[in-house]
């Protein structure tokens, strides 16, 4: 990963809605935060960028 980065979860072929959950980061990464969640269901939704401190 590189700063400013853009996290996309794929979930297109998903027939039911999915969660997606950060269980591990690293030290120097300030976003996305640890347990940021997000729901897919046949969609491309953005996680968030990665800001590294």
């Amino acid at each position: 990963m590189y700063n400013n980065d853009l996290i996309e979860i794929n979930g297109a072929k998903c027939r039911e809605k999915t969660k997606v959950k950060v269980v591990g980061i690293s030290k120097n990464i300030d976003t996305p935060k640890l347990n940021s969640t997000v729901t897919v269901c046949q969609s491309i939704d953005i996680l968030g960028k990665v800001i590294i401190k």
